[in-house]
């Protein structure tokens, strides 16, 4: 009656990087989630955040006796707090030693693919001098030569105790067409160096997030009059949410300054162990990979829901835009508009510059975009598309 008689048009919400932590459907599709086996870097980061959840837990209950009253009022509070974290409860998590290479056991898989890979190619066990003829490497040369490689393409920093490894093809394929000037011993003190080097960034990352927790209880718990800790409002919201089944999924939220084309959660950024995060602890981040074949079921399930939704409404109002895939929103859109050609979209689209806005909303076909007041900062207030 609306439509025909006083010509309204009617929008709907689209929400397509989330969904909310208890919806049935994430057990049926685990892929449609970025948890610890499709997402195995998140697993230290967990670690990190489950410490914080398990102390809030204990203070909550009074089962914790260097913190018996579960109350944070003053920065006291907010110290001692930190004192448990950064004594006991991290370093119970052994988190640095999950950005660590087994050496003895990648130096091992390493000769292996290299017999395979190359038989007839001899890499000497030591590396050697060759002082009298200066168009050769030196040893220390060979290492400095490898830890670029090295670092480059290593693998799964964050899974697990010791998990670090290597794409092996790449180094083998270095080491082959330089042979015999790289050793397997300077790969091995290569790779020392690179465990050095990884454990001081795995501990500056833990040091940022301490920080920020140390931050965010101030302004949170200390700053607002929000004092007491329960079980329902633990003293920090989580950045993991936990399935019936057991998988363990991260949360979705927004990062301040942040590059819209990263995925931050699939990154090697460390985002979630660093709490860069302001995250909505109630609902899920979904995830869509490189394209439909990374997580078909998901890609299905949202081409139905917006077909759905564009037969009956005039037009979507996409939730969160810069924090979706693009190449997912062209596939959405372009499916929705095959049901409404008329379909009007604006977008909740918060990027750094105005050329970012223009690439997405060419790629994508935006009508509209949405700014809140505080992100228009080095824009025009009102801006024409």
């Amino acid at each position: 009656m609306l439509k025909k008689k006083y010509n309204c048009l009617f929008f709907i919400d689209i929400v397509p990087n989330h969904t909310s932590f208890d919806s049935a459907w994430l057990l049926e599709c685990p892929d449609a989630a970025y948890n610890t086996r499709n997402t195995p870097s998140l697993t230290c980061q967990y670690l990190f955040d489950e410490a914080i959840q398990q102390l809030s837990l204990k203070i909550a209950k009074g089962e914790c006796r260097d913190f018996p009253e579960p109350y944070i009022k003053t920065e006291s509070d907010v110290s001692k707090i930190m004192h448990i974290l950064t004594s006991k409860m991290i370093p119970e998590r052994r988190i640095p030693e999950y950005f660590l290479f087994n050496i003895g056991k990648v130096m091992e898989e390493l000769r292996k693919y290299l017999r395979k890979s190359a038989p007839d190619v001899k890499i000497p066990d030591q590396s050697i001098d060759y002082d009298e003829d200066g168009s050769n490497l030196t040893a220390d040369e060979a290492i400095t030569m490898i830890f670029p490689l090295l670092e480059k393409y290593q693998k799964n920093l964050g899974a697990s105790l010791y998990g670090t490894t290597l794409e092996f093809k790449p180094i083998c394929d270095y080491m082959i067409k330089h042979a015999p000037k790289i050793s397997y011993e300077a790969v091995q003190i290569a790779l020392k160096r690179l465990n050095t080097k990884n454990e001081e960034m795995a501990r500056g990352y833990i040091n940022e997030g301490l920080a920020a927790v140390r931050g965010c209880l101030l302004h949170e718990r200390v700053y607002t009059g929000n004092h007491k800790i329960t079980e329902s409002s633990p003293m920090l919201a989580p950045y993991f949410n936990v399935l019936k089944d057991g998988t363990i999924c991260a949360n979705n939220g927004w990062l301040y300054v942040h590059d819209i084309s990263e995925d931050f959660t699939a990154c090697n950024h460390f985002h979630y162990l660093r709490r860069h995060i302001c995250i909505w602890s109630d609902i899920i981040r979904l995830r869509y990979g490189n394209s439909k074949a990374d997580c078909p079921t998901l890609w299905r399930r949202f081409k139905k829901h917006v077909q759905l939704m564009a037969d009956v409404f005039d037009g979507f109002r996409i939730d969160n835009s810069h924090s979706t895939p693009v190449h997912f929103f062209e596939y959405i859109i372009r499916k929705a508009r095959k049901v409404n050609p008329s379909l009007y979209v604006f977008a909740e689209f918060f990027s750094e510059s105005i050329e970012t806005d223009s690439h997405y909303q060419k790629r994508i076909g935006f009508n509209a975009l949405i700014r809140e007041v505080m992100r228009v900062n080095s824009f025009l207030a009102f801006e024409i598309y």
